[in-house]
């Protein structure tokens, strides 16, 4: 994040012994440990480190955080929903909008968090908010989210705190529910942004939609999403991959849309989609899309447990369906850690899966530390190659791993990637729902 002008960028960190939180049943668990927010700068170190109280639960659907720049001075202000009560952790008519100091970490506003719906008491559905920034007609606007499975509201914010516009989902509506990832993208290429919430694709000059993918057939939460640019026709695509129903039969499974919304090919009836992503391969002008079907999967203090899986893979432009991979892509993500212009395949969860960085081919690039969780993934050193990766051990460690400096340069096709404004607007949702894979769309 831009801490302060013209300063290097800066790395914002939230951390806590638990395991990140997740509302549904059979995966909250009660927090042994307060979550806390810190701010690294390149060269300096440690600037302020921040505990919250035992109200705030340490989970990115309770607390999501993010850096964004609002008032458009050239400094992210760090935007956080936070529970105001300390002795009640649960309690949603106390949740609210926070806008830190990114100099002190102090909180300099607080607005309330609309759009609550406190007739329903699921928890999954009470406690899974979003936020998301981008750009409308030259404007910031701040993106606020409550709701994914069932209700869901929507509001978009100006500069001065006030909404630019509000709009919710129905309970019983048409269209798809939210999804675990909140990509923002000039989809139609008109100058303003769009924001993803599930297959819908919502224009942030408004929030009216510029499309609702398989509005009339699909109703249910999509696991991902994963808008992805296409070279050859110079136009954005969307990658799907459905959750809900679990039960047989159902709508297709997996589903990709071209630049209107409009389904272009879809795969599987059967199966609930846990992941996915689109990454670039060597060899190949288009994507790769990659989704897992899932047996079963739980979570508690040792986190995500998942089971019984089967993996595909697919053209994401065309949908053929391709052969085996020389390399298991569970629990890994896309980095382009050489700066070759294609992506590596970097372990985000060792608890499940060897601790290293593979290619395509099924080789071992790197090695990382045993144990290791990433966190973040982007270009953020400009003098090393590739991307670089931030992650943690158990015993928290932080680790900032890329490749050395004095090797091969970035590619123009990477440093295209890194340039790109979806790119550049997308790195700072890492603190928001799991947006990890989002970058390797462009």
């Amino acid at each position: 994040m831009r801490h302060e002008r013209g300063a290097p960028e800066a790395l914002l960190l939230a951390y806590s012994a638990d395991a990140d939180i997740d509302p549904f049943m059979g995966m909250f668990f009660f927090p042994t440990d307060t979550l806390k927010l810190a701010l690294w700068v390149p060269g300096e170190g440690l600037r302020w480190r921040r505990e919250f109280h035992r109200g705030v639960i340490p989970g990115l659907w309770f607390s999501p955080i993010l850096p964004f720049d609002l008032d458009a001075d050239g400094v992210d202000e760090i935007w956080m929903v936070l529970n105001a009560d300390p002795h009640h952790p649960l309690d949603i008519k106390q949740f609210g909008l926070e806008r830190m100091d990114p100099a002190t970490g102090g909180t300099t506003e607080r607005l309330p968090w609309r759009g609550l719906d406190f007739d329903d008491y699921t928890a999954s559905q009470r406690y899974r908010h979003f936020l998301a920034g981008g750009c409308a007609e030259g404007q910031p606007v701040l993106a606020c989210v409550q709701g994914t499975y069932s209700r869901i509201t929507f509001q978009g914010m100006r500069p001065d705190g006030r909404f630019r516009w509000e709009s919710a989902v129905a309970k019983d509506g048409p269209g798809a529910r939210a999804c675990h990832n909140c990509p923002v993208v000039d989809y139609d290429g008109d100058g303003s942004e769009e924001l993803f919430i599930g297959e819908r694709c919502l224009r942030l000059r408004d929030g009216t939609p510029l499309f609702i993918a398989d509005e009339h057939v699909w109703n249910g939460h999509s696991d991902v999403v994963a808008p992805f640019f296409d070279q050859g026709s110079g136009t954005w695509n969307l990658f799907t991959a459905r959750e809900t129903p679990y039960q047989y039969p159902a709508p297709p499974r997996v589903v990709g849309f071209g630049p209107d919304g409009r389904r272009r090919w879809a795969d599987l009836e059967s199966g609930h989609m846990d992941m996915g992503w689109v990454a670039r391969f060597p060899g190949r002008d288009g994507h790769v899309a990659y989704a897992m079907r899932l047996g079963s999967k739980s979570a508690g203090p040792e986190g995500m447990q998942r089971s019984a899986q089967d993996e595909f893979f697919w053209d994401a432009l065309s949908g053929e369906r391709l052969g085996p991979m020389p390399f298991s892509a569970f629990e890994r993500l896309p980095v382009d850690f050489d700066g070759d212009g294609v992506h590596e395949f970097a372990d985000s969860n060792c608890v499940h899966s060897p601790p290293g960085i593979v290619r395509a081919d099924g080789s071992l690039l790197a090695v990382l530390p045993e144990g290791m969780r990433i966190a973040h993934v982007s270009k953020i050193c400009r003098d090393h190659p590739g991307e670089q990766v931030v992650g943690w051990t158990p015993e928290g460690r932080v680790f900032l791993m890329g490749a050395p400096p004095g090797g091969p340069q970035d590619s123009p096709a990477a440093l295209a990637r890194y340039a790109h404004p979806f790119y550049q607007r997308n790195r700072r949702f890492t603190g928001v729902g799991y947006n990890l894979a989002t970058l390797s769309g462009i």
